[in-house]
């Protein structure tokens, strides 16, 4: 084959080319397919990495919110925070109530 021949197409019309137009026309379009799967999957890897940094953050801030929710819900912080509101906490142990069969109440220490 001549250099003119393949510029000036004439090799496209040859018998052999007219032969295996199909052949020529599905590898076409499994590249096609190729490159938009490459492309796919580089989206989906790009999400999945993206996902996985957001969930490592709410991880992270999962535990913060954690650890300040157990340091406010400690009995000396309660304290605390009730004595600043005027609300003083109790020295003196509850008393249990019990019901003897006659009916009477007794206070057990």
């Amino acid at each position: 084959m001549k250099a003119k021949q393949i510029l000036d197409g004439s090799t496209m019309l040859r018998d052999m080319v007219q032969k295996h137009w199909s052949l020529l026309l599905l590898i076409f379009a499994l590249c096609l397919v190729l490159i938009a799967n490459n492309y796919l999957s580089e989206r989906m890897v790009r999400e999945t990495n993206a996902l996985k940094k957001e969930v490592k953050e709410l991880r992270f801030r999962q535990l913060s919110v954690e650890a300040a929710y157990m340091r406010l819900s400690r009995q000396s912080s309660v304290a605390r925070m009730l004595d600043s509101a005027g609300i003083k906490e109790s020295v003196v142990p509850p008393v249990r109530l019990s019901r003897h069969d006659d009916g009477n109440r007794e206070e057990e220490n």
